[in-house]
């Protein structure tokens, strides 16, 4: 795990994807570049992502890098079958910092808003009994 004053983050595949703690966004640049396509079909889905959810890119240097919301960013993950690769690295922004809702951040991106549901991997549904 590396860890910063402004950034957490881990190496998969000899790659760095971080995760800003100020506002808690994900590198969806770093987690594109994960998928081990072709420079034209990263830009492609980058494209696609900032169409789809409306995120605003985010100069860091010379480059330009999309910023996604961490909620947005596990969403990535799942879809593009690398949330086995980063689950550490999420769980541990989730531990450390919460959930985004509990946080008192008003609003995490344009589709998340409080109160948000995960869905957990392990639910019981509780069942509330009623006096008879």
């Amino acid at each position: 795990m590396i860890v910063d004053r402004k950034h957490i983050g881990t190496r998969v595949d000899n790659q760095i994807v971080l995760v800003r703690k100020e506002d808690r966004t994900i590198n969806a640049t770093q987690i594109v570049k994960l998928t081990h396509k072709s420079p034209v079909e990263q830009r492609k889905m980058r494209n696609d992502l900032r169409r789809k959810r409306k995120h605003k890119i985010r100069p860091v240097g010379k480059t330009q890098n999309t910023w996604i919301c961490i909620l947005c960013g596990k969403e990535l993950c799942i879809e593009l079958g690398l949330e086995e690769k980063l689950r550490p690295l999420l769980e541990h922004v989730f531990n450390l910092q919460g959930h985004p809702s509990d946080t008192g951040i008003e609003k995490v991106c344009d589709q998340h808003s409080p109160p948000i549901a995960i869905p957990a991997t392990n639910f019981v549904p509780l069942v509330r009994q009623t006096a008879l």
